[in-house]
């Protein structure tokens, strides 16, 4: 992902996600790169799918309201980021 390949970086994402379902660390970076390819869709479901294995990834929260911004929904952002300021 460093090399800004976000195709790449999406197909080793996952995986690591093929081999460790649970891993919530892998479906943020994922999402990262889903975000980044303009995927915003697939980046929120992998963001749902880390807030359900560690409903305290904070990473997954705010990847996921950037994601609802590029995906036109800043209302959805900013529940997000409220939620992580109460946390």
């Amino acid at each position: 992902m460093g090399k800004g390949d976000f195709n790449a970086a999406t197909a080793g994402f996952t995986e690591v996600i093929d081999k460790d379902p649970n891993s919530y660390v892998a479906y943020d970076d994922r999402a990262m790169a889903e975000r980044e390819l303009g995927q915003y869709d697939k980046a929120i479901s992998d963001c749902n799918r880390a807030i359900e294995i560690n409903s305290n990834d904070c990473y997954a929260f705010i990847e996921r309201g950037l994601s609802e911004v590029g995906e036109g929904s800043p209302e959805k952002a900013v529940a997000d980021y409220l939620h992580l300021h109460a946390v």
